[in-house]
């Protein structure tokens, strides 16, 4: 019997691509580089903020990396907020779930402090000790640890639990 959901976040329970886009042109137009179309930078997401920045600008080396990135995550800590919401039914089906006692988790590559505040504007009904995006100490999918982190906290085996996600 299903007793928990964990959900992906990103192209899941959220269309984040547009903030995305949005942060990596802003990136390359600080850098002087052509802009990418929504698609092309959307190709690259699923592995976490560093290859996406790293795939998208293409540095020549690695301090021009640490400048990209460094100015991908300003550029999204404005952004993130802007033009991000849930894919159409996901909030109900949340909703849905959780009056059927279901308990829902997130396990998102995107970095942990946007996840949970995302999660706080979006889905009110998770709780975020059941949220876990990318931090130190806990190995980013698809490693299984930060699943395993979560079901730990929620005290359900993985038996009963749903993993849904995008890729």
């Amino acid at each position: 019997m299903v007793q928990a959901v964990i959900f992906d976040l990103d192209g899941t329970l959220l269309d984040t691509k547009q903030d995305l886009a949005n942060s990596i042109n802003l990136t390359l137009k600080s850098l002087n580089r052509e802009l990418k179309s929504q698609e092309e930078i959307i190709s690259h997401v699923g592995n976490g903020i560093k290859r996406l920045v790293s795939e998208c600008v293409n540095p020549k080396n690695e301090i021009e990396e640490n400048e990209a990135l460094k100015l991908f995550q300003e550029f999204y800590s404005k952004e993130y907020l802007k033009t991000t919401y849930p894919y159409k039914g996901m909030v109900e089906l949340v909703k849905e779930l959780s009056k059927l006692g279901i308990v829902i988790g997130v396990n998102s590559n995107k970095d942990d402090k946007y996840t949970k505040e995302l999660i706080k504007k979006h889905y009110k009904e998770i709780d975020l000790k059941y949220v876990i995006g990318s931090k130190e100490g806990i190995e980013r999918k698809p490693s299984p640890q930060a699943v395993e982190s979560i079901l730990y906290n929620m005290g359900i085996n993985k038996e009963d639990t749903l993993y849904i996600g995008d890729s």
